[in-house]
């Protein structure tokens, strides 16, 4: 019969309802959701870890620029530092007269030492030396005298001195009051300074002057030099120094000089590949950045599809309450 029918079909709708497909479905859904929220986790992890790295690289690479340019800044100063000295001790060795430079060309005497280059003065005592040595510091060094009685008229203008190594080799003890004991070195200047004592200042010299024979004198650190019946005293108003204190710096800016040059090198090569390893950075984050958007991807639509298959499977649960009652 027809009712009979109805009640067949019914039956086999429940049976199939019983058996619905879709809760297998929605577990598997359920799942994947789990692993997937589990993997962006990891991801969100792994990206922040990359974020913090390339802040922590930005920040290295800031610093590192920065003392490049302080290093190649000191640099620039340095040598403009050191060609301004250079200048002016050419300029106290004659090599801005023309004259000067001609005739010590000529004679293979250009690139001899001078005499302020071949001795170590004690450090606070430079001033004096050179007060006393004045014009002899810039003497040119030779192994032989001798020769130059030849080439004297030759030099038509300026001032040239010559110093001769033989003059050097005597040694002597030199007393701890000569000015002679403050210089040391590959040249023996006590015949410039072995009647020149020293004091610690100039009330000191003052009170010794009265003891002093007509070829004797005294000297103080500052450069005051005082004799029997005398008293000489030079000032640098430029604040450039005297040539030995130029000297001296100038060997510091040498040294100064080539350590900043080593620096900024080392600095240059060390910024090229920081900046290399936040490139590779960067690029490691924009492809994990790219994975985990895939995974959000995929995630939404697993959420998606199991939205749909519980919407389904409540529609399916209300028909097979509805043919049970």
């Amino acid at each position: 019969t027809r009712l009979q029918q109805r009640i067949e079909r019914l039956d086999e709708e429940r049976r199939q309802l019983v058996s619905n497909p879709e809760a297998e479905e929605i577990l598997f859904l359920q799942e994947q959701i789990s692993e997937h929220e589990m993997q962006l986790e990891e991801q969100q992890v792994s990206g922040d870890s990359f974020g913090d790295q390339v802040n922590a690289q930005r920040e290295g690479i800031e610093y590192l620029r920065k003392k490049l340019d302080e290093g190649r800044s000191e640099l620039q100063q340095v040598q403009g530092r050191k060609a301004s000295l250079e200048a002016l001790q050419q300029a106290a060795k004659g090599e801005g007269n023309t004259a000067v430079s001609h005739w010590l060309e000529s004679h293979q005497l250009s690139r001899k030492a001078r005499l302020s280059e071949k001795i170590h003065v004690e450090s606070g005592w430079e001033k004096a030396v050179e007060m006393v040595m004045g014009n002899y510091l810039q003497a040119v060094i030779i192994d032989d005298l001798d020769p130059v009685q030849h080439w004297v008229d030759g030099l038509k203008d300026g001032e040239v001195i010559l110093w001769s190594a033989d003059s050097s080799s005597a040694t002597e003890q030199v007393g701890s009051h000569l000015l002679s004991a403050k210089v040391s070195g590959g040249e023996n200047v006590s015949a410039l300074l072995g009647k020149v004592q020293v004091a610690d200042d100039l009330a000191q010299a003052m009170a010794r002057r009265q003891q002093l024979s007509e070829d004797q004198s005294i000297i103080t650190p500052e450069g005051l030099w005082i004799g029997k019946s005398w008293l000489r005293v030079a000032k640098d108003g430029e604040g450039n120094g005297g040539i030995l204190a130029r000297q001296q710096e100038l060997e510091e800016l040498e040294i100064r000089f080539e350590d900043l040059d080593i620096n900024v090198e080392e600095w240059e090569v060390d910024l090229d590949a920081e900046q290399l390893k936040l490139r590779n950075l960067e690029q490691q984050r924009e492809v994990q950045q790219k994975e985990m958007a895939a995974f959000a991807r995929q995630l939404a639509e697993f959420q998606s599809q199991l939205a749909g298959k519980k919407a389904r499977a409540e529609q399916l649960a209300l028909r097979t309450e509805k043919i049970d009652n």
